[in-house]
């Protein structure tokens, strides 16, 4: 053994059974022995001795144990008898309770019954009354979206309900439903009037709008109309003077082509005139050269040209220069 501990314990307080006195003897003894007591186990011979402390605490608790049976036996048979008269005592009893019992129970029966039909009665009214308040509160619900006229009876429909005793324990929740309903209400009232005034206000200016709208497309209509008449009447007016302008250009043509036919026969007609100027030369020309031979013969066959006197030479150049005139008219025109 490496250490010891102070030991602790005793006998507890109480009456104590004498059979069990030898027991609390070894008891005493183990504890004086081996209380607080620490092996070190790693010790062969101290390992040894704490299995064999051990084993007579074990063989000390089967010797309380033999004790404790061999006492509580007559006990234990006297127990049972306890419990057995006490069944037999209790069945008769019973006999005697369960014709009460069921006179109880058929009663209790009937309170219940009784109590569940006024629970019933007092729910189903409750309910009703619920129901009221419901279909109060359902009318500000079935407002949504109406008409300010539509709200504003359903306002005089809530007001003329009256919250009295009918709702009983209820009331205070009808008097709130009531008061709530009515508040959103005249909310929607007013937020539906204000909404009607806008949607006219908004009418109106569509209304407004949609005149302004006709007015400018008929004015866009007859701008169109007159443009498309003025552009029409100008392309009239175009094609007017497209064709003008091809007729004086066509006459003009007409006209320098006739100026061109008229200089083609003009040229034409000079020309035959030429041709028949020249013939009229060449016959002119032909009928002076005889004269012309002649008054060249003349003057050949004239030894006494030299001895003319003026009178005949003057005749003589007459005669010659009528020749060369005519030739010079057949020539020249």
């Amino acid at each position: 053994m490496s250490a010891v501990l102070d030991p602790t314990g005793g006998v507890p307080a109480g009456d104590a059974i004498a059979e069990y006195n030898p027991v609390e003897t070894g008891l005493a003894d183990l504890r004086k022995r081996y209380g607080g007591v620490v092996y070190d186990l790693t010790n062969r011979e101290e390992d040894k001795a704490c299995r064999t402390a051990r084993a007579e605490c074990v063989q000390l608790r089967g010797r309380l144990e033999t004790t404790r049976k061999r006492l509580k036996e007559p006990a234990l048979r006297y127990s049972q008898l306890i419990d057995s008269e006490a069944r037999r005592i209790n069945t008769e009893i019973a006999k005697v309770e369960m014709g009460l019992d069921e006179q109880i129970r058929a009663d209790e029966a009937r309170r219940e019954e009784e109590r569940q039909r006024k629970a019933n009665a007092a729910a189903a009214k409750r309910k009703a009354i619920q129901a009221r308040i419901d279909q109060i509160r359902a009318i500000a619900a079935r407002a949504v979206g109406k008409s300010a006229a539509n709200i504003e009876e359903k306002v005089k429909l809530v007001v003329s309900q009256p919250i009295d005793a009918l709702y009983g324990e209820l009331i205070e929740e009808a008097r709130q439903a009531k008061a709530e309903t009515l508040t959103a209400l005249r909310t929607m009232h007013a937020n539906a009037v204000a909404h009607e005034t806008q949607q006219r206000q908004l009418s109106e200016q569509i209304a407004e709008q949609q005149r302004l709208d006709a007015e400018a497309a008929t004015r866009r209509r007859l701008e169109d109309e007159q443009a498309a008449n003025a552009r029409r009447a100008a392309d009239e007016q175009a094609a007017r003077e497209r064709a003008e302008a091809d007729r004086v250009a066509r006459e003009q043509r007409e006209a320098e082509q006739q100026r061109i036919d008229n200089e083609r026969v003009i040229e034409a007609t000079q020309r035959r005139a030429a041709e028949l100027k020249e013939q009229a030369a060449q016959t002119r020309l032909h009928d002076a050269a005889p004269l012309m031979l002649r008054t060249l013969r003349m003057v050949e066959a004239s030894d006494v040209w030299d001895s003319f006197g003026p009178v005949l030479q003057d005749a003589v150049g007459h005669a010659i220069e009528a020749a060369t005139g005519e030739v010079r008219k057949a020539v020249h025109g």
